[in-house]
């Protein structure tokens, strides 16, 4: 995509072709953003490429987890957090000798949909050929359990207490 145009509501492409649409949904493609991309840390495209698995770098006693290296999974707070405690798992064998950790690929996340309503997306993004992903239909059951765990993250990532 190259560019957007909402009163024509067309979306043009590099090669030249244009959409037109009535309603547009679009994601905005992830890029590594400068500081990552400049590092000595980043490889091809500009992320870094820790192992999958450990998230160990190329560098001796370096971990990448969340937005900074290269998908898959996704770039999403669900996995961030699941990669951070495989990567202070590893950290914390390298200096106590102790069992270190491997992420599985596996996570979640939700999509929240009109009146209340909300879906989980989940699936193992490290399956071959290609991730294994299902959706389950959006309810307001799964928009009370989306509302507990932004409580939970809140309070626990931030002491934040919400009313």
């Amino acid at each position: 995509m190259q560019a957007i145009d909402p009163g024509a509501r067309t979306v043009s492409f590099g090669d030249g072709a244009l959409l037109e649409y009535a309603l547009l949904l679009a994601v905005p493609q992830a890029v590594p953003p400068r500081v990552v991309s400049e590092s000595p840390l980043a490889g091809d495209g500009g992320w870094i490429q820790p192992d999958r698995e450990t998230l160990q770098t190329r560098f001796d006693g370096v971990y990448a987890a969340g937005d900074c290296r290269k998908p898959p999974p996704p770039h999403a707070g669900i996995f961030a957090e699941g990669m951070g405690r495989v990567a202070a798992r590893n950290i914390a064998a390298q200096i106590d000798g102790g069992d270190g950790d491997r992420f599985d690929g596996r996570g979640y996340c939700f999509l929240e949909f009109p009146d209340q309503r909300a879906a989980v997306l989940e699936g193992d993004f490290f399956a071959e050929p290609n991730p294994d992903v299902r959706m389950a239909e959006p309810d307001s059951e799964t928009f009370a359990r989306k509302r507990a765990f932004e409580t939970d993250r809140l309070r626990d990532w931030l002491d934040v207490v919400q009313s």
